[in-house]
């Protein structure tokens, strides 16, 4: 079946093609801005000279033994003829080639053919995700009034660390591990406060029993 694109991925698509068009130097831009994430190996599959499948595979930065599968397309015309499965399991002989210890990938919870293909080479379910998308535009919100909600201090990143770590054991960001640097901060933007990360947390008494982050960012 077929998955909605979301707004990310349809942005990520028209910045593709507007990098394809523009030929040697889209060439060079891809090179010189793009993280080494938007560069990954993979696997084509080739009918007639044409790309009826395809499969991306990349090592997550900063631990190069967690290996993601991502971008794994067949062309609706040719499903049902084991291309999606004998481009997965190309991609785990790779990344078990190159020392992988791991082989982790998301899939829309609404695709029961693509989640019954990956249950049956063996991955399993370790966590789901969901996001939610307000429009621009709405009322605000009424705010309720709770005891003890406010604003984080620099102090607390380690108890909202640890909190973190114990409510999402497989990380905050896909498909990074847990890494403190979400809520401590890093760089030259976090060193002069111009990191655009805010956080919020409830402590109504001496123990913090829940937070929130947000993070900004520039989009189209």
């Amino acid at each position: 079946n077929t998955v909605p694109m979301g707004p990310e991925s349809a942005r990520m698509l028209r910045d593709m093609r507007w990098l394809g068009r523009a030929g040697w130097l889209g060439w060079v831009l891809s090179r010189t801005l793009l993280p080494l994430g938007a560069m990954p190996d993979g696997f084509v599959w080739l009918e007639a000279g044409q790309v009826v499948g395809n499969l991306s595979l990349l090592s997550v930065e900063g631990d190069p033994r967690r290996w993601v599968i991502a971008n794994v397309a067949v062309d609706p015309d040719q499903r049902r003829r084991g291309i999606g499965r004998a481009l997965c399991q190309a991609a785990i002989d790779l990344a078990r080639q190159r020392g992988a210890r791991s082989l982790v990938l998301q899939v829309d919870r609404s695709n029961q053919v693509a989640r019954d293909l990956y249950l049956s080479l063996g991955f399993g379910v370790t966590s789901t995700r969901t996001s939610w998308v307000r429009p621009r535009g709405l009322p605000r919100p009424v705010r309720m009034a709770l005891d003890g909600v406010r604003s984080r201090s620099f102090p607390e990143w380690r108890e909202q660390w640890e909190l973190g770590r114990q409510v999402q054991p497989d990380g905050f960001w896909w498909p990074f591990l847990p890494d403190e640097r979400i809520f401590r901060g890093h760089g030259v933007q976090a060193a002069i406060g111009m990191d655009w990360t805010r956080h919020w947390v409830w402590k109504p008494a001496e123990d913090l029993r829940a937070s929130l982050s947000a993070h900004a960012r520039l989009t189209t």
